[in-house]
């Protein structure tokens, strides 16, 4: 399965040269979404679970919030974190509590905000058992000259990734993440 972590909040473009919802410069963005994320499989399922699930996603990105989708062997969440610190401590802790009660692998997928890198989002991962798809360190923001790293995926050791990328494309002020996997 190939699941594509996409940020495109507020606009696309590179350097100044943004198309924002506001000044005038049109919205190329539907007003209810501030992130898109893609799964893409062969299964028949899967694009009719995406399709019910879109709105709910594009709302919690919008809110800052995860959001959850649940497949027959995996469970999703997608996340854009709080700016503040302590907000987005308080939303690991929630979303710890969701991570959880899974009984199924998981995917934790968003933009952290994690502005301390690998080193804010360690105890969850201790406490969850989840390990990131790719090395610590990989900044993926800004896309045109990456140097922090503020977007994950994560993931449960029944996950075997059989591929990742980190397309060095400017259509964002986030570098993508693609990854390939298997659910043993």
């Amino acid at each position: 399965m190939r699941f594509l972590l996409y940020n495109v909040r507020y606009g696309t473009g590179s350097g100044g040269r943004w198309h924002l919802p506001w000044g005038g410069y049109p919205n190329i963005i539907p007003d209810l979404a501030s992130c898109y994320f893609y799964l893409r499989s062969t299964a028949d399922e899967v694009p009719a679970a995406m399709r019910r699930h879109f709105a709910d996603i594009a709302r919690g990105a919008a809110l800052m919030t995860g959001t959850r989708l649940e497949l027959e062997n995996i469970v999703i969440f997608l996340v854009h974190l709080s700016l503040s610190f302590r907000t987005r401590h308080h939303q690991l802790n929630d979303l710890f509590t969701m991570v959880r009660k899974v009984g199924k692998p998981c995917i934790v997928a968003g933009d952290f905000n994690a502005f301390w890198g690998d080193r804010e989002i360690r105890l969850f991962l201790a406490a969850t058992r989840l390990v990131s798809v790719f090395p610590f360190g990989q900044p993926t923001f800004p896309s045109w000259k990456p140097r922090r790293q503020l977007d994950f995926i994560l993931h449960s050791p029944e996950i075997e990734i059989t591929n990742f990328q980190l397309p060095r494309v400017e259509y964002s002020d986030h570098l993508p993440l693609v990854c390939d996997f298997d659910i043993n």
